[in-house]
């Protein structure tokens, strides 16, 4: 079953204008909302604007203020630094702290200064720092007319530790990446510093960040050091193992904490009770979607909370626990939230605040009634960029040979003349369509450029067992589904498909390109699984091997050779026809060296790039940028035999003809 439903026009857009096509540079600048957070009396939202900026090569954050209870614009109220980044390359999401009157907010920022708190207030004085410490400040929190946080060594205790560390050497032992720069490594806190694993999987953390953190506090009258006399604020703490989260977010003014338990299929919502005892939410809307975050509602005994329905549209929901009593606020065929991954709206008295996005509509702010159905458009920083002309976004639901259920969205061209070609990315589709999970594979300028995009969402797991074979399985039959349905509709041109993916996407890829013949080129990212990757992840200490054998079912190499062999795409070259383009975070490439040797020595049109200074997915505007531009010119020049007469390409180009003769070559040869 093929459902269409053509995108609609914005509220704020009244009526609807056609605008260009976004730029590389428009969709890289867009300004990101996050951390919406409603003052007390519930007259104002806080909320933190983000945008990359190419010239700087950096992130740059601001804050502003817009009110709730009459008509008025937003503010900037100050600038919040260089964005913080998580060890996985997304940008750390925090909601701003009001004080008690409504008059202050705090935040944390990242300046000259290292990490600080700061203040500003919403008269026109200008912000101002409250710590000024020689550490970095991880968490803080505001009570009792008391400002308390928790630091970790100093700057100048790290660069010891590093000096240190390069004079003698490195010791080598469960904590140290051997595919990451011992120096220099990774932006840490405004500077490229060293780090090692802390923690589960893949978790890292800087130098000497094994180390218990500090309490200290300021008096805010006076913004001076005082003893540490509060216990210690509750804040939202997060477990996690491979394919297990575990979050709790302590209650306030006699509620009850809330926890969720994320697994691989299911997500389990609780709220405590005045007794201590838990909660679990039975609604439909937490058993058959997936639960994001919640949060309680002032003054009320009602949770709201986000959830992702099984049809992928996100809604809006408020609980009452004790009577089970619950009404949908608001759904959305795109996401809402926090601005961030699991952050929840703004929830006030009378108000939830949400960032908002659709297919083709980039963030905005809205003000969502919890009595009523108003809805408010508060900011649109990005409105220029919606409904670009001549691009259309169409809803697909299609089932597989084996019933498997699938959702996606299609991005196409207005008025293009015959069968297109195709590009697919599969894994997370929610919200705009920008460059797809990582953000390297842009699909307005993709559709623009005359070829199909298609971004298919996995589908839920049938268990909360892990078995990624099973979910590359899936997956390669849905994507067999999709592009033999737009083949019957006469959309596609079944022999021009091209793929894109990050991590579990760049699996996904690399399994449909040596299962199938369904790609004719394919662009991704991240580390691949093999026989180097074992042994580099396998130093004694580590969780890799026993996560390698949970999941994919792998023991050392020569212990499951068949094993590695149905799997990795460095034992499979010879079945992978597909065109590759690899644009890898440089602690990324190493441990895929095999898969990148043996394809170098194949007739199959094969090209690595590697950016410097990366984590998981690319943190810098310029390298995001020219991941964008590398990838539309890559699917042009295999899908539609196009070259980009730009002077400056002509080097990119004599290689990829290259690289085509080689392949037509061999194919010739008797």
């Amino acid at each position: 079953m093929v459902r269409a439903i053509w995108l609609l026009a914005l509220l704020w857009l009244a009526p609807l204008q056609a605008r260009a096509a976004p730029t590389v540079q428009d969709l890289i600048e867009l300004t990101d909302l996050s951390g919406p957070a409603i003052s007390p009396d519930g007259a104002w939202v806080a909320y933190r604007g983000g945008r990359a900026d190419l010239r700087g090569n950096r992130y740059v954050l601001s804050w502003y203020v817009a009110p709730l209870d009459r008509p008025g614009r937003p503010r900037r109220v100050a600038d919040g630094g260089y964005a913080l980044w998580t060890a996985s390359g997304t940008p750390v999401v925090e909601a701003p702290v009001w004080s008690a009157d409504s008059r202050r907010l705090y935040f944390r920022a990242l300046g000259e200064g290292g990490v600080q708190v700061w203040r500003t207030g919403l008269d026109s004085a200008p912000p101002e720092p409250v710590t000024h410490d020689q550490a970095d400040v991880e968490r803080y929190a505001i009570a009792n007319g008391r400002l308390t946080y928790e630091v970790g060594p100093t700057r100048a205790e790290i660069r010891a530790a590093e000096a240190d560390d390069y004079d003698n050497g490195v010791l080598i032992d469960e904590t140290v990446d051997p595919a990451q720069s011992l120096f220099g490594a990774i932006d840490i806190n405004g500077r490229l510093a060293s780090q090692r694993f802390s923690g589960p999987w893949f978790g890292r953390a800087g130098r000497l960040g094994a180390r218990p953190p500090q309490r200290r506090a300021i008096d805010l009258a006076t913004l001076s050091p005082v003893d540490v006399q509060d216990p210690a604020a509750e804040t939202a703490t997060s477990v996690a193992s491979h394919g297990v989260l575990v979050t709790q977010t302590p209650g306030e003014a006699g509620q009850g904490a809330i926890r969720m338990t994320v697994g691989n299929a299911v997500t389990t919502l609780e709220v405590q009770d005045a007794e201590g005892r838990w909660r679990t939410c039975q609604l439909q809307a937490c058993r058959a979607g997936r639960v994001l975050a919640a949060a309680w509602r002032p003054g009320r005994p009602e949770v709201v909370f986000t959830v992702r329905d099984s049809d992928a549209r996100y809604a809006l929901w408020a609980w009452a626990p004790r009577s089970d009593a619950a009404r949908r606020i608001a759904v959305i065929d795109g996401a809402l939230g926090g601005g961030g991954s699991r952050q929840p709206c703004a929830v006030g008295a009378r108000r939830a605040v949400c960032v908002v996005s659709e297919p083709l509509a980039p963030p905005r702010l809205e003000a969502f009634d919890l009595d009523g159905r108003a809805r408010t458009v508060l900011d649109a920083p990005n409105a220029d960029l919606a409904a670009p002309a001549g691009l259309m976004v169409e809803r697909l639901s299609w089932t597989d040979d084996r019933g498997q259920t699938f959702l996606g969205r299609l991005v196409t061209a207005a008025g293009a003349p015959g069968r297109a070609p195709l590009f697919i990315h599969y894994y997370n589709c929610d919200g705009y369509l920008r460059g797809g999970t990582g953000d390297e594979w842009p699909f307005a300028l993709i559709a623009q450029a005359g070829i199909a995009a298609l971004c298919v969402n996995y589908p839920t797991p049938p268990s909360d067992r892990q078995d990624a074979v099973a979910e590359y399985d899936t997956a390669e039959h849905g994507l067999r589904a999709v592009i033999d349905l737009l083949d019957r509709r006469g959309l596609i041109d079944p022999k021009r498909v091209g793929m894109g993916g990050l991590s579990f996407g760049s699996e996904v890829a690399y399994w449909t390109a040596m299962k199938s013949d369904l790609l004719a080129a394919m662009s991704v990212t991240s580390v691949q699984l093999e026989p180097t990757y074992y042994w580099i992840n396998g130093f004694r200490g580590r969780d890799v091997h026993d996560n390698l054998r949970k999941v994919w079912g792998l023991g050392a190499p020569d212990e499951t050779p068949e094993r590695w062999k149905l799997i990795s795409p460095a034992l499979n070259t010879g079945k992978i026809k597909a065109a590759v383009l690899m644009q890898m975070p440089e602690q990324e490439y190493r441990p895929t060296i095999e898969l990148i040797s043996r394809l170098s020595n194949t007739t199959t049109p094969f090209e690595l790039h590697v950016f410097a200074n990366e984590p998981h997915i690319l943190v810098q505007p310029r390298h995001r940028q020219a991941a964008y531009v590398r990838n539309i010119d890559w699917f042009r020049f295999w899908l539609q035999g196009y070259v980009d007469p730009a002077p400056g390409k002509a080097d990119q180009y004599r290689r990829w003809k290259a690289l085509a003769a080689r392949r037509d070559g061999a194919a010739g040869a008797p």
